[in-house]
């Protein structure tokens, strides 16, 4: 899949392909005409980024997001000078009892992801001197990722998820094998700054047509690459 815009609507439609049915159909024509409005537009890099060469990422969740399983999705998207190199948007493996939970899990999934890509990054010659920030914005998974606060509500979680927590630690003690670091996001600024593959697009644009499942398209996902994130001061909080 190289649509990060089509990566919700894919993992959704990818559940019928053995047994679809007429609404199925219907919903896949509708992201091929959503795919022939958008075929001049594109996914642009550029040097004159915030982060030249640096790898950085946003992680979210939603919670029992599949009304047949009640299992959440997780969507998260990894960005390299202006643009995306790495996402994912599907349903989680388990049922999470939580927000912080199913947040948690994303952002652990997230952080297999950019450990992944900072070794293949130092292969390429481009090795990454500075904490991998992945934004999210749920403060109770940020502070999960830092020390073993909520136990009473965390105890039950996978402890494979808490991979997180491991690389966060290895980011205080400045291995940078695994220097990833869990940064907040400001509440009012949630709306805006929710990564494309598990919310909603409040895109409102005449004539702007939106992937078949009603997810962002590609134009506000571009919009919110060149504003988010915008760094100290703009919505931001760096954590640890």
């Amino acid at each position: 899949m190289t649509r990060p815009d089509l990566a919700w609507s894919y993992s959704e439609l990818s559940k019928y392909v053995q047994f679809p049915g007429i609404a199925h159909m219907d919903v896949a024509e509708h992201v091929l005409r959503y795919l022939r409005d958008t075929l001049n537009e594109s996914i642009t890099y550029t040097r004159g980024s915030r982060k030249p060469n640096e790898l950085w990422g946003w992680v979210d969740a939603d919670l029992a997001g599949d009304t047949d399983t009640r299992r959440s999705h997780t969507g998260y998207i990894l960005m390299m000078n202006g643009g995306p190199i790495s996402w994912k948007g599907r349903r989680q493996d388990n049922v999470s009892l939580s927000t912080s939970e199913a947040e948690f899990v994303a952002a652990s999934q997230a952080g297999q992801e950019a450990l992944y890509l900072r070794e293949t990054l130092k292969d390429f010659g481009y090795q990454q001197n500075t904490i991998t920030e992945i934004y999210e914005d749920n403060l109770a998974c940020v502070a999960m990722s830092e020390n073993p606060v909520r136990r009473k509500f965390s105890r039950h979680i996978d402890i494979r998820r808490y991979f997180v927590r491991e690389l966060v630690k290895a980011a205080e003690g400045h291995d940078l094998s695994g220097d990833i670091a869990a940064a907040a996001c400001r509440s009012q600024q949630q709306n805006r700054c929710q990564p494309t593959l598990s919310k909603r697009c409040g895109c409102r644009r005449k004539g702007r047509n939106k992937t078949g499942l009603g997810r962002e398209c590609l134009t506000c996902m571009q919009e919110h690459v060149r504003r988010l994130p915008c760094g100290q001061g703009q919505g931001y909080a760096r954590i640890g």
